[in-house]
Formats: structure tokens, C-alpha cells, sequence
């Protein structure tokens, strides 16, 4: 057994033998509990892998007889351009990345859809501001009098799951997984990608198993990637990205990855005193876009994350 603070090099499953970088409560591929198991250098694995006896039925099945999942119902985000842009709006378990330049607008964009959409409870979580900042923003957006919508200031994320849990919130949204800090990793600070891709995984799959929808604020670098292990980008169903000018008011959402909907959409909103508000109608079945010859442009050309690079999105006149 190795002794002192050596630290493992990576963790497996017993199960499996599928091998992750930080533990798990559950294996990302054979879905079993408490099997992870870490390794450490100069120790050779054990993998203690169950052998099914003969003729023994495994999950395995021809598609033929597996039963066909059931359509997706959608609830509302509070705006129909936003519904638009993924497919028809949200459904239960949802995992969603949302990104943007500071002071774009993500947390005014995230109270309008916890207080003015459908799925109720709704729980907003910032590591980043106080309450009575939240609250302030709130009041701008004249949602001070919404049942069923709370929020919490805190920066731990077994505090922000307990909150979850005594709301029974139906949406959660967390702002931002680079504030969060975990229990499990007590001397690893907030933003540390052990940390972050811990807390993610942890928050999706929990929110998943048991159909809740969740919004997770992330970061973004320069060049228009997230902030932290790529890995993040591929635990959530869906991607999305707030673009624009921080003093101009127009603001452009693109979706970038959408499990349950399509990626070709661009929406655009405008920031006013009392928060965003749509400015174009949602257009009806076979427009592919906008008619925006008379509209308000962006400041910028909203472009797509592709490759670890962004790509600048062409636009025709």
C-alpha cells in the first residue's frame, strides 16, 4: 500500500477498467457506484472484473427492442427567440454551458430566464456576487414579486446542492463554476480544473438523474474558448455563447452544441435599463434566419469556438 501524501496518478474502475483523472462517484462508462479506485505510480492495477457466467443476459440489445424514448415536452425560457434558438426551449435534465465576455449581460440573460420561464422552482446561485446584489438586478428586471424564484450567494458547492435540494428546484443555475469550491477537495481553491470539472460532472449528473434542468456560467478566454479543462464542454447537452459590445445593446446568442435541437440559429437581444427584451420575431417554419436589413447590426460579428480557435462567422448582405 503506498503510504504518505503520494498522489495517484489517475483513478479506475473496477468494473471496467475505465481510467479518469479525478474521482467519481459513478463511472462515465459502465455507470457503476463507488467502484473508482485510484492507482498509483510504480503500482501495478488490479482490476478486479466480474466474468458473467455463460449464458448470462448483459445490457447489451439489438436496437430493434430497445423502446424508442418519448419526444422532448419543452419548457419556456421567458423569451420565444431563445426557445427558437434551441429547438422549441428546455427540457428536463438539461445540462447547459453558457459563456460570454464580462459584463455582457449572462447574469441578466439567466435572472430573466429563472424568473420569467417556466420551470418552477427556480434557483439562481452566484459565487460571485452578494445577495443584495442579486436582488438589486432582481428589481431591474421587475421580477421582485415572481413566486417560486430564489437565489443564493455562496461559493460551495455542497451549499449550493443542499439549497437545491430544500426548493426542489426544477431549474438550477450556477454562476459561475469557476467560484465554486468543493469539500472534496479542500486544498484545491475555486477555478482549479481538478475542482471545476469535479463540480460539473457532479452537478450534471445529479441534476440529470433526478430531471432537472441546469445552467452553468463559465468564463471565457480571449480566443473565445471556456475557461478551464476542455473536458467541460462535453459534459453538458448544450453550449451556448453571449456575444456583443458591453456598451452597445445589442447582444447576439449563438448556440454551439444542442443535443436536443438544432446549432445553425442566431438570436438577438437588446440590454435596456429594465434588462433584455427581444427585438426581432421568431421566424415562422421555413425562414432560416432573420430579416434583418432594417434591424440594429451587432457592434461585432458574433463568432464560433471551433478547434480551440474561433472562427469569425460570415454574414451576407
Amino acid at each position: 500500500m503506498p503510504l504518505g501524501d503520494q498522489a495517484p496518478d489517475y483513478y479506475y474502475c473496477r468494473s471496467c477498467g475505465d481510467r479518469h483523472h479525478v474521482w467519481l462517484n459513478r463511472c462515465l462508462r459502465c455507470d457503476a457506484r463507488d467502484e473508482m479506485v485510484p492507482h498509483f505510480p510504480g503500482i501495478a492495477a488490479e482490476l478486479h472484473l466480474v466474468t458473467p457466467s455463460a449464458g448470462a443476459r448483459g445490457p447489451e440489445r439489438a436496437p430493434k427492442d430497445i423502446p424508442l424514448s418519448a419526444e422532448h415536452e419543452f419548457a419556456s425560457t421567458g423569451f420565444l427567440s431563445l426557445d427558437y434558438l434551441l429547438g422549441g426551449g428546455l427540457v428536463e435534465g438539461q445540462g447547459v454551458l453558457t459563456g460570454g465576455a464580462p459584463g455582457i449581460g449572462k447574469t441578466t440573460l439567466l435572472m430573466h430566464i429563472a424568473a420569467f420561464g417556466d420551470l418552477k422552482p427556480a434557483l439562481y446561485i452566484s459565487g460571485e456576487q452578494q445577495a443584495s446584489d442579486l436582488a438589486r438586478i432582481v428589481k431591474k428586471i421587475g421580477a421582485m414579486d415572481v413566486k417560486d424564484f430564489f437565489v443564493l450567494a455562496t461559493d460551495s458547492a455542497e451549499e449550493a446542492w443542499a439549497a437545491v435540494q430544500r426548493v426542489n428546484a426544477k431549474l438550477v443555475i450556477t454562476d459561475s463554476i469557476q467560484t465554486l469550491r468543493t469539500d472534496r477537495f479542500p486544498n484545491k481553491s475555486a477555478g482549479n480544473p481538478i475542482v471545476m470539472k469535479y463540480v460539473i460532472n457532479n452537478l450534471c449528473a445529479k441534476t440529470k438523474k433526478q430531471g432537472r434542468t441546469i445552467f452553468i456560467v463559465g468564463q471565457v478566454n480571449k480566443d473565445g474558448t471556456f475557461e478551464g479543462p476542455r473536458a467541460l464542454e462535453h459534459l453538458v447537452d448544450t453550449l451556448l455563447f453571449f456575444d456583443g459590445h458591453p456598451k452597445k445593446p445589442i447582444r447576439t446568442l449563438l448556440c454551439l452544441k444542442n443535443r436536443n435541437g438544432p446549432t445553425d440559429r442566431v438570436v438577438r437581444l437588446k440590454m435596456t435599463g429594465k434588462g433584455l427584451v427581444e427585438i426581432d420575431e421568431v421566424p415562422k417554419d421555413g425562414e432560416e434566419s432573420y430579416d434583418d436589413e432594417e434591424s440594429e447590426q451587432p457592434a461585432a460579428e458574433p463568432e464560433r469556438p471551433e478547434a480551440g480557435r474561433r472562427r469569425r462567422s460570415k454574414r451576407t448582405s
